[in-house]
């Protein structure tokens, strides 16, 4: 699913729960500031993307629903610590 460029500012809890067969989500280039965890519950995504974003922080829980990733983007976003690598 590309959701890049449209003023996203938050995703509501569980917004992809049932979207389990999703590999790729593009999310850059929107205003998200945070990922908390159950952003992407249930997900089994390959791709993600969040570049050229507002985000400063991605809750360190979030990160145990980014096991099947293969790659994440972040770049240019306003990370103060990288706690998902």
């Amino acid at each position: 699913i590309d959701l890049s460029d449209n003023k996203i500012e938050e995703i509501e809890k569980s917004s992809f729960y049932k979207l389990t067969s999703l590999n790729d989500l593009k999310l850059n280039k929107n205003n998200l500031a945070n990922i908390i965890n159950d952003d992407f519950y249930c997900l089994n995504l390959k791709n993600l993307d969040l570049c050229e974003n507002k985000i400063e922080s991605i809750d360190e829980n979030s990160c145990k629903d980014f096991s099947s990733l293969k790659n994440l983007w972040k770049e240019k976003n306003n990370l103060t610590s990288d706690v998902c690598r």
